[in-house]
Protein backbone atom coordinates (compact mmCIF):
# COMPACT_ATOMS: atom_id res chain seq x y z
CA UNK A 1 0.00 0.00 0.00
CA UNK A 2 3.21 2.25 0.26
CA UNK A 3 3.98 1.70 -3.32
CA UNK A 4 0.66 2.94 -4.25
CA UNK A 5 0.31 6.06 -2.10
CA UNK A 6 3.61 6.96 -3.35
CA UNK A 7 2.85 6.47 -7.07
CA UNK A 8 -0.65 8.48 -7.05
CA UNK A 9 1.23 11.02 -5.08
CA UNK A 10 4.68 11.15 -7.25
CA UNK A 11 1.99 11.25 -10.84
CA UNK A 12 -0.62 13.59 -8.77
CA UNK A 13 2.52 16.19 -8.60
CA UNK A 14 3.57 15.47 -12.08
CA UNK A 15 0.04 16.42 -13.34
CA UNK A 16 0.14 19.80 -11.00
CA UNK A 17 3.64 20.91 -12.45
CA UNK A 18 2.63 20.02 -16.05
CA UNK A 19 -0.89 21.64 -15.74
CA UNK A 20 1.11 25.43 -13.85
CA UNK A 21 3.89 25.15 -16.69
CA UNK A 22 1.28 24.88 -19.35
CA UNK A 23 -1.91 26.79 -18.79
CA UNK A 24 -2.65 30.72 -17.40
CA UNK A 25 -3.07 31.51 -14.35
CA UNK A 26 -6.86 31.33 -14.61
CA UNK A 27 -7.14 28.31 -16.41
CA UNK A 28 -5.00 26.32 -13.80
CA UNK A 29 -7.32 27.67 -11.29
CA UNK A 30 -10.33 26.11 -13.35
CA UNK A 31 -8.01 22.53 -12.89
CA UNK A 32 -7.75 23.39 -9.39
CA UNK A 33 -10.98 23.95 -8.72
CA UNK A 34 -12.36 20.65 -10.73
CA UNK A 35 -9.76 18.55 -8.86
CA UNK A 36 -11.05 20.54 -5.10
CA UNK A 37 -14.31 19.07 -6.60
CA UNK A 38 -13.08 15.83 -6.91
CA UNK A 39 -11.79 15.85 -3.47
CA UNK A 40 -15.43 16.70 -2.17
CA UNK A 41 -16.28 14.04 -3.95
CA UNK A 42 -14.06 11.31 -2.55
CA UNK A 43 -14.92 12.53 0.75
CA UNK A 44 -18.27 11.18 -0.34
CA UNK A 45 -16.76 8.17 -1.18
CA UNK A 46 -14.57 7.78 1.93
CA UNK A 47 -18.12 7.64 3.82
CA UNK A 48 -19.37 4.71 1.49
CA UNK A 49 -16.01 2.73 1.33
CA UNK A 50 -15.98 1.69 4.89
CA UNK A 51 -19.09 0.87 5.50
CA UNK A 52 -19.72 -1.53 2.47
CA UNK A 53 -16.01 -2.91 3.22
CA UNK A 54 -17.67 -3.58 6.74
CA UNK A 55 -21.02 -4.90 5.02
CA UNK A 56 -18.97 -7.11 2.76
CA UNK A 57 -16.57 -8.47 6.01
CA UNK A 58 -19.64 -9.87 7.53
CA UNK A 59 -22.78 -11.79 7.62
CA UNK A 60 -25.03 -8.73 6.97
CA UNK A 61 -25.86 -8.46 3.21
CA UNK A 62 -26.29 -5.03 0.32
CA UNK A 63 -28.52 -4.47 -1.25
CA UNK A 64 -28.28 -2.08 -4.31
CA UNK A 65 -31.47 -0.27 -2.41
CA UNK A 66 -29.61 -0.01 0.28
CA UNK A 67 -26.99 2.46 -1.68
CA UNK A 68 -29.75 4.65 -3.29
CA UNK A 69 -29.82 7.66 -0.81
CA UNK A 70 -26.46 7.71 -1.02
CA UNK A 71 -26.09 7.74 -5.09
CA UNK A 72 -28.84 10.36 -5.24
CA UNK A 73 -27.15 12.81 -3.08
CA UNK A 74 -24.37 12.41 -5.17
CA UNK A 75 -26.40 13.22 -8.36
CA UNK A 76 -27.68 15.63 -6.33
CA UNK A 77 -25.01 17.72 -5.10
CA UNK A 78 -23.52 17.13 -8.72
CA UNK A 79 -26.37 18.51 -10.07
CA UNK A 80 -25.82 21.98 -8.00
CA UNK A 81 -22.61 21.75 -8.88
CA UNK A 82 -22.74 21.97 -12.35
CA UNK A 83 -25.42 25.13 -12.13
CA UNK A 84 -23.05 27.15 -9.92
CA UNK A 85 -19.86 26.50 -11.89
CA UNK A 86 -22.03 27.35 -14.89
CA UNK A 87 -21.21 30.94 -15.28
CA UNK A 88 -17.46 30.74 -13.90
CA UNK A 89 -16.16 28.02 -16.33
CA UNK A 90 -18.76 26.89 -18.68
CA UNK A 91 -21.58 24.77 -19.28
CA UNK A 92 -19.22 21.84 -20.55
CA UNK A 93 -16.35 22.01 -18.37
CA UNK A 94 -19.58 22.05 -15.04
CA UNK A 95 -20.47 19.18 -16.55
CA UNK A 96 -17.50 17.36 -16.47
CA UNK A 97 -16.51 18.78 -12.84
CA UNK A 98 -19.72 18.05 -11.64
CA UNK A 99 -19.92 13.89 -13.23
CA UNK A 100 -17.15 13.55 -10.75
CA UNK A 101 -19.45 13.15 -8.10
CA UNK A 102 -21.18 10.07 -8.64
CA UNK A 103 -18.59 8.24 -10.32
CA UNK A 104 -16.45 8.98 -7.46
CA UNK A 105 -19.41 7.49 -5.33
CA UNK A 106 -19.67 4.24 -7.50
CA UNK A 107 -15.63 4.15 -7.05
CA UNK A 108 -16.15 3.66 -3.56
CA UNK A 109 -18.39 1.22 -3.86
CA UNK A 110 -16.36 -0.93 -5.61
CA UNK A 111 -13.14 -0.20 -3.57
CA UNK A 112 -15.43 -0.93 -0.47
CA UNK A 113 -16.36 -4.41 -1.84
CA UNK A 114 -12.87 -5.33 -2.71
CA UNK A 115 -11.30 -4.06 0.28
CA UNK A 116 -14.08 -6.23 2.77
CA UNK A 117 -12.99 -9.03 0.90
CA UNK A 118 -9.41 -8.51 1.81
CA UNK A 119 -8.81 -7.93 -2.30
CA UNK A 120 -5.89 -5.61 -1.28
CA UNK A 121 -3.74 -5.85 -4.55
CA UNK A 122 -6.72 -5.13 -6.78
CA UNK A 123 -7.35 -1.96 -4.25
CA UNK A 124 -4.33 -1.17 -4.78
CA UNK A 125 -3.98 -1.10 -7.88
CA UNK A 126 -8.17 0.65 -8.76
CA UNK A 127 -6.57 3.49 -5.92
CA UNK A 128 -3.26 3.54 -8.60
CA UNK A 129 -5.05 3.60 -11.77
CA UNK A 130 -7.36 7.12 -11.51
CA UNK A 131 -3.74 9.01 -11.20
CA UNK A 132 -2.16 7.13 -13.85
CA UNK A 133 -5.15 7.15 -16.37
CA UNK A 134 -4.91 10.85 -15.68
CA UNK A 135 -1.81 11.15 -17.65
CA UNK A 136 -2.52 9.02 -19.86
CA UNK A 137 -5.51 11.20 -21.24
CA UNK A 138 -3.02 14.04 -20.68
CA UNK A 139 -0.08 13.70 -21.76
CA UNK A 140 -0.69 12.77 -25.84
CA UNK A 141 -3.30 15.56 -25.69
CA UNK A 142 -0.91 18.13 -25.15
CA UNK A 143 2.17 16.89 -27.28
CA UNK A 144 -0.35 16.80 -29.96
CA UNK A 145 -0.70 20.69 -29.07
CA UNK A 146 -4.08 20.82 -26.99
CA UNK A 147 -2.75 23.08 -24.67
CA UNK A 148 -5.76 24.31 -23.08
CA UNK A 149 -7.68 23.29 -19.53
CA UNK A 150 -9.72 21.26 -21.33
CA UNK A 151 -7.87 17.62 -21.64
CA UNK A 152 -6.78 18.54 -17.62
CA UNK A 153 -10.78 18.96 -16.40
CA UNK A 154 -11.80 16.29 -18.54
CA UNK A 155 -9.16 13.74 -17.38
CA UNK A 156 -10.61 13.62 -14.06
CA UNK A 157 -14.36 12.26 -15.00
CA UNK A 158 -12.49 9.89 -17.80
CA UNK A 159 -10.42 8.33 -14.92
CA UNK A 160 -12.64 7.29 -13.35
CA UNK A 161 -14.85 6.02 -15.47
CA UNK A 162 -12.00 3.75 -16.47
CA UNK A 163 -11.17 3.01 -12.59
CA UNK A 164 -15.09 2.25 -12.55
CA UNK A 165 -14.62 -0.42 -15.31
CA UNK A 166 -11.76 -1.90 -14.16
CA UNK A 167 -13.38 -2.19 -10.89
CA UNK A 168 -16.56 -4.46 -12.90
CA UNK A 169 -14.22 -6.33 -14.81
CA UNK A 170 -12.78 -8.02 -11.76
CA UNK A 171 -16.49 -8.59 -10.19
CA UNK A 172 -16.44 -5.71 -7.65
CA UNK A 173 -20.20 -5.32 -8.41
CA UNK A 174 -21.30 -9.39 -8.09
CA UNK A 175 -23.15 -10.61 -5.59
CA UNK A 176 -25.36 -7.21 -5.11
CA UNK A 177 -28.77 -7.81 -5.04
CA UNK A 178 -31.54 -5.39 -6.60
CA UNK A 179 -34.78 -6.56 -4.23
CA UNK A 180 -34.95 -7.01 -0.55
CA UNK A 181 -32.72 -4.76 1.94
CA UNK A 182 -29.62 -5.31 3.44
CA UNK A 183 -28.47 -4.25 6.37
CA UNK A 184 -26.26 -0.50 5.73
CA UNK A 185 -28.61 1.81 4.21
CA UNK A 186 -29.55 2.90 7.69
CA UNK A 187 -25.55 3.29 8.26
CA UNK A 188 -24.74 5.26 5.12
CA UNK A 189 -26.77 8.61 4.73
CA UNK A 190 -25.31 10.00 8.23
CA UNK A 191 -21.97 8.98 7.26
CA UNK A 192 -21.99 10.32 3.41
CA UNK A 193 -23.43 13.78 4.93
CA UNK A 194 -21.23 14.27 7.11
CA UNK A 195 -17.90 13.33 5.20
CA UNK A 196 -19.57 15.92 2.19
CA UNK A 197 -19.51 18.70 4.48
CA UNK A 198 -15.83 17.51 5.69
CA UNK A 199 -14.47 17.83 2.43
CA UNK A 200 -16.08 20.90 1.37
CA UNK A 201 -14.86 22.50 4.35
CA UNK A 202 -11.37 21.01 3.58
CA UNK A 203 -11.84 22.21 0.14
CA UNK A 204 -14.66 24.55 -0.46
CA UNK A 205 -11.99 27.85 -0.64
CA UNK A 206 -10.47 26.76 -4.36
CA UNK A 207 -13.89 26.68 -5.44
CA UNK A 208 -14.38 30.22 -4.02
CA UNK A 209 -10.99 31.78 -5.33
CA UNK A 210 -11.74 30.85 -8.75
CA UNK A 211 -15.66 31.71 -8.95
CA UNK A 212 -14.47 35.38 -6.83
CA UNK A 213 -11.12 36.37 -7.47
CA UNK A 214 -9.91 37.90 -10.86
CA UNK A 215 -7.91 35.57 -12.97
CA UNK A 216 -4.20 36.83 -12.08
CA UNK A 217 -5.42 36.60 -8.46
CA UNK A 218 -7.44 32.92 -8.84
CA UNK A 219 -4.17 31.53 -10.41
CA UNK A 220 -1.93 32.34 -7.91
CA UNK A 221 -4.25 31.03 -5.08
CA UNK A 222 -4.68 28.29 -6.92
CA UNK A 223 -0.44 27.31 -6.85
CA UNK A 224 -0.80 28.36 -3.10
CA UNK A 225 -3.74 25.92 -2.61
CA UNK A 226 -2.33 22.94 -4.65
CA UNK A 227 1.32 23.45 -2.47
CA UNK A 228 -0.92 24.14 0.48
CA UNK A 229 -2.50 20.96 0.65
CA UNK A 230 0.55 18.16 0.20
CA UNK A 231 0.21 17.20 3.79
CA UNK A 232 -3.45 16.53 3.43
CA UNK A 233 -2.61 14.12 0.04
CA UNK A 234 -0.32 12.78 1.95
CA UNK A 235 -2.59 11.56 5.48
CA UNK A 236 -5.78 11.26 3.24
CA UNK A 237 -4.93 7.86 1.70
CA UNK A 238 -3.62 6.44 5.09
CA UNK A 239 -6.70 7.68 6.63
CA UNK A 240 -9.22 6.25 4.61
CA UNK A 241 -7.51 3.08 4.16
CA UNK A 242 -6.90 2.48 8.20
CA UNK A 243 -10.91 3.44 8.61
CA UNK A 244 -12.35 -0.16 8.47
CA UNK A 245 -9.25 -1.45 10.02
CA UNK A 246 -9.53 0.51 13.08
CA UNK A 247 -13.29 -0.25 13.48
CA UNK A 248 -12.62 -4.20 13.83
CA UNK A 249 -9.17 -4.08 15.49
CA UNK A 250 -8.59 -5.30 18.91
CA UNK A 251 -7.21 -3.00 21.51
CA UNK A 252 -3.65 -4.07 20.87
CA UNK A 253 -4.07 -3.42 17.39
CA UNK A 254 -6.08 -0.09 17.23
CA UNK A 255 -3.32 0.95 19.26
CA UNK A 256 -0.77 0.13 17.07
CA UNK A 257 -2.60 1.45 14.10
CA UNK A 258 -3.14 5.01 16.34
CA UNK A 259 0.56 5.18 16.93
CA UNK A 260 0.89 4.71 12.39
CA UNK A 261 -1.87 7.97 12.30
CA UNK A 262 0.78 9.56 14.27
CA UNK A 263 3.37 9.03 11.94
CA UNK A 264 0.99 10.16 9.31
CA UNK A 265 0.80 13.81 11.18
CA UNK A 266 4.32 14.17 11.77
CA UNK A 267 5.24 13.81 8.19
CA UNK A 268 2.39 16.13 7.19
CA UNK A 269 3.91 18.91 9.77
CA UNK A 270 7.27 18.59 8.66
CA UNK A 271 5.67 19.11 5.08
CA UNK A 272 3.79 22.19 6.06
CA UNK A 273 6.80 23.92 8.14
CA UNK A 274 9.29 22.85 5.41
CA UNK A 275 7.15 25.04 3.12
CA UNK A 276 6.59 27.47 6.06
CA UNK A 277 10.63 27.81 5.81
CA UNK A 278 10.75 27.83 2.12
CA UNK A 279 7.80 29.28 0.25
CA UNK A 280 9.48 30.58 -2.70
CA UNK A 281 11.14 27.45 -3.79
CA UNK A 282 7.84 24.88 -4.45
CA UNK A 283 6.29 28.21 -5.80
CA UNK A 284 9.31 28.34 -8.44
CA UNK A 285 9.07 24.91 -9.72
CA UNK A 286 5.51 24.79 -9.79
CA UNK A 287 4.64 28.09 -11.33
CA UNK A 288 8.05 29.69 -12.55
CA UNK A 289 8.17 33.05 -10.70
CA UNK A 290 7.76 33.53 -7.26
CA UNK A 291 6.90 36.63 -5.22
CA UNK A 292 6.14 38.19 -1.56
CA UNK A 293 2.58 37.93 -2.21
CA UNK A 294 2.59 34.41 -3.48
CA UNK A 295 5.12 33.55 -0.84
CA UNK A 296 2.46 34.66 1.93
CA UNK A 297 0.10 32.98 0.60
CA UNK A 298 2.03 29.49 0.58
CA UNK A 299 2.86 29.96 4.27
CA UNK A 300 -1.27 30.55 5.03
CA UNK A 301 -1.96 27.68 2.96
CA UNK A 302 1.09 25.79 4.67
CA UNK A 303 -0.83 26.46 7.99
CA UNK A 304 -4.36 25.62 6.67
CA UNK A 305 -3.08 22.53 4.98
CA UNK A 306 -1.51 21.39 8.23
CA UNK A 307 -4.46 22.05 10.08
CA UNK A 308 -6.35 20.28 7.69
CA UNK A 309 -4.17 17.00 7.91
CA UNK A 310 -4.38 16.60 11.11
CA UNK A 311 -8.36 17.19 10.88
CA UNK A 312 -8.21 14.41 8.20
CA UNK A 313 -6.89 12.23 10.83
CA UNK A 314 -8.85 12.94 13.73
CA UNK A 315 -12.16 13.29 11.74
CA UNK A 316 -10.96 9.69 10.72
CA UNK A 317 -10.25 8.40 13.99
CA UNK A 318 -13.39 9.74 15.03
CA UNK A 319 -15.71 8.05 12.70
CA UNK A 320 -13.90 4.74 13.40
CA UNK A 321 -14.66 4.53 16.74
CA UNK A 322 -18.51 6.12 16.06
CA UNK A 323 -17.58 8.74 18.29
CA UNK A 324 -18.76 11.60 16.13
CA UNK A 325 -21.37 14.26 18.03
CA UNK A 326 -23.92 15.68 15.97
CA UNK A 327 -22.95 19.04 16.58
CA UNK A 328 -19.85 18.36 15.03
CA UNK A 329 -21.12 18.51 11.34
CA UNK A 330 -23.74 21.29 12.60
CA UNK A 331 -19.99 23.56 13.20
CA UNK A 332 -18.81 22.44 10.20
CA UNK A 333 -21.44 23.93 8.23
CA UNK A 334 -21.31 26.67 10.19
CA UNK A 335 -17.52 27.21 9.40
CA UNK A 336 -18.12 26.76 5.31
CA UNK A 337 -20.61 29.69 5.68
CA UNK A 338 -18.35 31.69 7.04
CA UNK A 339 -14.71 30.93 4.88
CA UNK A 340 -17.63 31.41 1.91
CA UNK A 341 -18.65 34.64 2.82
CA UNK A 342 -14.94 36.02 3.48
CA UNK A 343 -14.27 35.13 0.00
CA UNK A 344 -16.91 37.54 -1.03
CA UNK A 345 -14.66 40.25 -0.05
CA UNK A 346 -12.36 39.64 -3.19
CA UNK A 347 -8.87 39.15 -0.94
CA UNK A 348 -7.09 36.64 -1.82
CA UNK A 349 -5.14 36.72 1.54
CA UNK A 350 -7.64 37.43 3.10
CA UNK A 351 -9.79 33.99 2.29
CA UNK A 352 -6.34 32.72 2.66
CA UNK A 353 -6.02 33.58 6.22
CA UNK A 354 -9.95 32.57 7.03
CA UNK A 355 -9.41 29.29 6.01
CA UNK A 356 -6.46 28.64 8.31
CA UNK A 357 -7.96 29.73 11.17
CA UNK A 358 -10.89 27.87 10.55
CA UNK A 359 -9.51 24.89 10.52
CA UNK A 360 -7.03 25.48 13.35
CA UNK A 361 -10.20 25.93 15.14
CA UNK A 362 -12.00 22.52 13.74
CA UNK A 363 -8.69 20.94 14.84
CA UNK A 364 -9.17 22.20 18.16
CA UNK A 365 -11.94 20.84 18.41
CA UNK A 366 -11.80 17.64 17.26
CA UNK A 367 -9.01 17.34 19.06
CA UNK A 368 -11.48 18.09 22.64
CA UNK A 369 -13.82 15.61 20.81
CA UNK A 370 -10.68 13.12 20.92
CA UNK A 371 -9.63 13.43 24.45
CA UNK A 372 -13.30 13.07 25.32
CA UNK A 373 -13.64 9.53 23.57
CA UNK A 374 -10.53 8.37 25.91
CA UNK A 375 -12.00 9.18 28.81
CA UNK A 376 -15.25 7.92 27.81
CA UNK A 377 -16.35 4.55 30.46
CA UNK A 378 -16.13 2.02 27.15
CA UNK A 379 -12.79 3.29 26.28
CA UNK A 380 -12.24 2.75 30.12
CA UNK A 381 -12.87 -0.52 30.55
CA UNK A 382 -10.96 -2.14 27.72
CA UNK A 383 -8.04 -0.35 29.05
Amino acid sequence: MESTVLVTLTLGIALQLLAARTLTGGEYATFVLSLAVGNIANGIASAIQPVVALRASGDSTLAVRDLRRAIALALGVSVIAVVALSRSVGTGLAVAIGAQLPLHALVGVGQGRIQGALRLGPLAVSISMFAVLRMLVVVPLILMGVRNVHPFVLSLPLSLAGTLTFLALIGAFDGLTRGGRGTAGRDLLGPVLAWLVFYWLLNGDAVYGRMVLNASDAGQYAVSFTLGRLPVFLAAPLAIVLLPVMTRADTDRRRALIELLAVAAVLALGTALALGIVPALPVTLLAGRSDAASDLLVRLQAWSGASAALALLLFTFLFAMRYMPASMVSLFIAATIVVGGTALAGSAVVLALVQAITMSVIVALLAATAWSWTRSPAVADEA
